[in-house]
């Protein structure tokens, strides 16, 4: 197999990003909640007074599943893959679990091309049914998007951070329809 047409990329937002900390104070705030709110209720309620306990155990068991499926959400990262001319498109949470959105073949590709003036309106004419994000940031220079069909026939574009690695395999594998 030819290693130069292997290439993992992966990307993640900036430390200190607005969003995601935004996002971990809302979960914060959900949590506390969670857990206030029942045990608040039987407080306030003199019939449920004598179960006060249960409430707050009750509780404190649903906020720790809460947590346990929810927190990992505030920590995104994306990884393309580019492997034996398959481009794969997953985001990871926490470092722990993976969820693949997309694998296709580079054939596939219809176009592929930088997010710019230029370019952008090629998009809305092509009219893509789905669409995947895989950058944090779509307003920087190094955003490129590709337009393909997926195993259903339908277009869809995904959006996505390039380095000069990547763009160096799309050179070689789909040299027709890789615009700079």
């Amino acid at each position: 197999m030819d290693d130069s047409l292997f290439c993992e990329y992966s990307v993640k937002p900036d430390r200190g990003d607005p969003r995601y900390k935004k996002k971990k104070v809302l979960f914060i705030l959900l949590y506390i909640g969670v857990f206030i709110f029942p045990v608040l209720s039987a407080l306030l309620i003199p019939l449920l007074l004598p179960y006060v306990v249960q409430f707050a155990a009750v509780a404190a068991l649903a906020v720790f599943f809460l947590v346990f499926f929810t927190w990992r959400r505030c920590f995104p990262e994306y990884e393309y893959e580019l492997m034996g001319g398959y481009l794969s498109f997953s985001v990871i949470y926490h470092g722990r679990s993976r969820r693949e959105f997309f694998s296709t073949r580079l054939a596939d590709a219809i176009l592929i091309a930088p997010m710019n003036d230029v370019w952008r309106d090629k998009i809305r004419d092509e009219k893509p049914e789905a669409e995947y994000v895989g950058t944090f940031y779509p307003d920087r220079e190094d955003v490129y998007f590709m337009i393909f069909r997926d195993e259903s026939d339908k277009k869809c574009v995904f959006y996505f951070n390039a380095d000069e690695r990547i763009m160096k395999i799309f050179r070689r594998t789909c040299g027709r329809t890789y615009l700079r």
